[in-house]
């Protein structure tokens, strides 16, 4: 049996997340407030959050320099070894011209380390996607905003090719706990 989907409307889809703070504060624009209203309150909380949710996205990329290496070759992602370190909020993020894993050294977090991963590529729709894996850290004391993800070349931070920026948006806490940083991707 053939149908025809483009005629099926979707079902109907709760609103959710900063979808549902928006609803919230539409509905409450038609309603007069006082200062002592209770529904001011929650829309003046339910916004907040939204602004929340909005500056909590980073602005992860792909470093320049790691682009140029990887197009060129330099980088060889079957053959090569990678890790991935972890940032404070001191650094400030240089797409273009940080290329080396010691222009990001000065901000990694003491007594850390850095964490071993793996990286993978597959393609779907004419479009390279590279999966760098997941990075795990036991029983210390984190408090990072960035991991790097660089190709580890034996040879030091001067010659440690940086690949990849992951922006949390904000501190990630972890107090003597494991910290699991998932899977990262980006695609060419």
């Amino acid at each position: 049996m053939i149908t025809n989907r483009a005629l099926t409307p979707p079902p109907a889809r709760p609103a959710a997340g900063p979808f549902r703070i928006v609803q919230r504060a539409m509905a409450a624009l038609t309603v007069r407030f006082d200062r002592s209203d209770t529904r001011l309150a929650r829309l003046e909380a339910d916004l907040n959050e939204l602004r929340e949710q909005i500056d909590a996205k980073g602005k992860s990329f792909v470093y320049a320099s790691g682009f140029h290496a990887l197009f060129e070759g330099r980088i060889n992602l079957e053959g090569d070894r990678f890790r991935v370190v972890l940032l404070s909020d001191t650094y400030l993020p240089d797409e273009s011209n940080h290329a080396m894993r010691a222009d990001v050294a000065s901000h990694a977090l003491t007594g850390v380390g850095s964490q071993p991963v793996t990286v993978s590529k597959t393609k779907q729709l004419g479009k390279l996607i590279i999966l760098l894996g997941p990075g795990a850290w036991n029983g210390v004391n984190i408090r990072a905003r960035f991991a790097a993800y660089y190709r580890d070349s034996g040879g030091g931070a001067d010659h440690d090719d940086l690949i990849f920026l992951a922006d949390f948006g904000k501190n990630v806490v972890s107090r003597g706990g494991p910290f699991d940083l998932a899977e990262s991707m980006f695609t060419l």
